[in-house]
């Protein structure tokens, strides 16, 4: 099944890049900081952010920059770098880059998916197997096709309350 979309949702995951950096926060990025602020854990961006202004032309560096980790998580002591998604939503051209990536990154690389105030954080090798099995079919106004990933079973609230736990 194709989905031809024309109009965002909540979340932005169906809307196209320049529809998503027209918002001016990450809304995948700020739910992630939440959730790692109710579990205690401390996290750091260290790949660039289009959203901030702070790189003119961003697009046209290399993809080795662009397309950095999003964030460094200490988790109880053990670092991991996280790609940080803000909706379920997989480009083709993301899942193609998958087994680069993992080897890149590899053995603490994880995706984070944040959308509605839940996150469901998985393995590359989860992330592909999702996609291959996916029936939903996205296109976005641009012509960039994603698939849906059923993150049902993986789904886990965030405490919005800005509360903080100890690790």
């Amino acid at each position: 099944m194709i989905i031809e979309v024309t109009e965002g949702r909540d979340g932005g995951g169906d809307e196209t890049f320049a529809e998503r950096n027209a918002h001016p926060e990450d809304r995948g990025a700020e739910l992630f900081r939440k959730w790692c602020d109710s579990k205690g854990y401390r996290c750091y961006r260290i790949g660039a952010d289009p959203k901030d202004g702070k790189i003119p032309r961003y697009w046209e560096l290399p993809e080795v920059v662009r397309f950095l980790p999003d964030f460094v998580l200490d988790r109880k002591g053990k670092l991991w770098l996280i790609e940080v998604k803000g909706s379920p939503n997989l480009k083709t051209k993301e899942y193609e880059k998958l087994a680069d990536r993992e080897s890149m990154y590899r053995p603490n690389y994880r995706y984070a998916i944040c959308w509605q105030g839940r996150i469901a954080v998985m393995t590359t090798a989860d992330v592909a197997s999702r996609y291959e099995r996916s029936s939903v079919v996205g296109r976005w106004g641009d012509g960039k096709e994603y698939r849906e990933l059923d993150l049902e079973d993986l789904w886990e609230d965030i405490d919005l309350t800005g509360e903080k736990r100890q690790a």
